[in-house]
């Protein structure tokens, strides 16, 4: 699963135009223009959100970790206008990006560097002021990772590879033909996709000010006719399966020596029902059935060992959940936004816990077949497993040639 993850990421690294699309405007047939670049720093100010106890001053400073700091060099290129997506989402911007990250801990978290793939795009524009959002999406590495001896107290970072992600909405100021300055509010994670445990993570509230200089500003954008939109409903079928590693404590033990950890497999089955209200945004309301290992097995201690026994049988305890669901779309790529609540969980989840949240990406094979990941966390802060889908979509109408 660790390979698959990885694998998952590297692909938004290393694919040009990763969000792809098929149709065009009768031009030039471009996906980008990469005749005019646009150079990028960004400086990010902002605090880390203390949900773990080593972030609360149970660390070797002996002290709360509270303050976060970026640095963000890169370049994007402007859409080029041959594609019809391009024009439904304002002209947006993809490049690439490095950002230097400082969580106020270096001895015991490290100095990272974040790679990723870097996306830009306006909501609403007058003059030379806008209002738009952009994701930063990639790897982060150089951390100082958990050590039962060396680092035992940072229960967030296991892996020397992890998720990087910021999502940010914000203000561009036009300040000449070649100078922009924006102004953003957002929101940075890391993490590894619970490969690995500890996995508690890192988040961080940030502003961003940041300097945009195009090497060759483009001209005014063409008007192009779009084709009428018609709101559409679409019923999703999906199967999904990952595993989970969990800790358990053994007593009686040396402290480096306490933990065991142990890896559950899991799946289901998840059903949407949405609405296609733009290009870009769809609703819904969903349901899934999930099997999870855990809830099957029942684990104890002796004598410092850590035991554990299987029910025999896949006929266990079953999540069933329902949620509202929200989709992000550009082209074959969106990101998905899910809010679940457990109405039946095993024994023993409180109601806490049973409240889940669910963020990742769906990618279109086709126009029906899809693949999407999906990041499983709870309280907003804790990501215990990755779903990995395979998923249909049913629809009454195919959608006609040009679609996103």
């Amino acid at each position: 699963m660790r390979l698959a993850f990885q694998a998952w990421m590297l692909l938004l690294l290393t694919v040009p135009g990763w969000l792809t699309g098929q149709e065009s405007t009768p031009q030039t047939n471009r996906q980008w223009d990469w005749r005019r670049p646009t150079l990028i720093a960004e400086a990010h100010f902002g605090t880390i959100l203390p949900v773990e106890a080593f972030l609360r001053g149970e660390n070797l400073l002996d002290r709360p970790m509270a303050r976060f700091r970026g640095l963000m060099l890169g370049f994007t290129t402007r859409a080029s206008g041959d594609r019809l997506w391009h024009h439904r989402h304002g002209m947006p911007e993809a490049g690439f990006g490095i950002t230097l990250l400082d969580y106020d801990n270096p001895v015991e978290v490290g100095r990272p560097v974040a790679v990723h793939r870097t996306f830009r795009a306006p909501l609403w524009q007058r003059g030379r002021l806008g209002l738009g959002y952009g994701a930063d999406i990639g790897l982060a590495t150089g951390w100082k990772t958990y050590d039962t001896r060396r680092n035992p107290y940072n229960k967030l970072i296991s892996t020397r590879l992890t998720a990087y992600f910021r999502l940010g909405l914000g203000a561009r100021l036009q300040l000449a033909d070649h100078w922009a300055l924006r102004l953003d509010a957002g929101l940075t994670h890391v993490s590894n996709g619970n490969v690995r445990r500890p996995n508690a993570g890192l988040n961080a509230a940030a502003a961003s000010l940041g300097l945009y200089y195009t090497v060759k500003p483009a001209p005014p954008t063409k008007a192009v006719t779009l084709p009428r939109f018609v709101p559409s409903t679409d019923f999703t079928l999906s199967v999904f399966g990952g595993v989970e590693k969990r800790l358990y404590r053994t007593e009686e033990l040396p402290p480096e020596e306490k933990y065991r950890g142990l890896t559950h497999g899991l799946g289901g089955i998840a059903a949407i029902v949405s609405r296609r209200l733009t290009h870009a945004s769809k609703v819904g309301i969903g349901a899934s059935v999930l099997y999870h290992g855990a809830d099957n097995m029942s684990t104890w201690t002796d004598a410092g060992q850590l035991h554990h026994r299987n029910g025999g049988t896949l006929a266990g305890p079953v999540r069933l959940g329902v949620f509202p669901a929200y989709e992000l779309v550009f082209n074959r790529w969106s990101v998905q936004v899910q809010a679940e609540y457990y109405l039946l969980s095993p024994g023993g989840m409180d109601n806490a816990d049973r409240f889940r949240q669910r963020i990742g990406l769906k990618y279109h094979l086709t126009d029906r077949i899809y693949l999407a990941t999906l990041v499983n966390a709870r309280q907003f802060s804790v990501a215990d497993f990755v779903e990995w889908h395979v998923g249909y979509r049913f629809s009454r109408s195919r959608p006609r040639r040009g679609s996103d």
